[in-house]
């Protein structure tokens, strides 16, 4: 399923510019929750399209507003499923979420700062230790 979400935006062959389907992408993350009913590893799918578009962006540029609204509701909804369902799963993605408002700091259509917003909900509600990644040390400029 992960492959599924990261072959859309990075196909083996070619690159996604055109041929991006993200309906596709998040059709592999409703499938694997009816699937398994795994809420870890629905999280894992929700972070890995929210990272994946961002640097997908961060490679070819300033996509479509509708691109964003995209990336930007499944980070709202994964927010939500770990405050109100799995609060003891943040710890496993939080070094991974403070590392997306930085990779996406030079985005937007406001996905930059509506990111930022979910990250700093996450972290206020959730985060036991108020750790930061610096800009130069995140795995979409690596």
């Amino acid at each position: 399923y992960r492959l599924k979400i990261i072959e859309q935006f990075f196909p083996r062959r070619g690159n996604g510019i055109g041929k991006l389907k993200l309906g596709e992408a998040r059709k592999a993350i409703r499938d694997y929750r009816k699937a398994t009913g795994n809420l870890a590893g629905t999280l894992e799918l929700m972070l890995t399209y929210v990272e994946s578009g961002t640097r997908f962006t961060c490679e070819y540029g300033d996509i479509d507003e509708g691109f964003y609204n995209s990336l930007e509701s499944v980070l709202a909804e994964m927010a939500r499923l770990l405050i109100k369902e799995s609060p003891e799963l943040y710890p496993r993605f939080q070094e991974r979420l403070q590392q997306v408002p930085h990779a996406a700091s030079d985005i937007g259509w406001g996905y930059c700062d509506t990111v930022s917003d979910q990250v700093l909900l996450l972290e206020t509600t959730l985060g036991k230790e108020k750790t930061t990644v610096p800009p130069k040390e995140n795995r979409f400029t690596k």
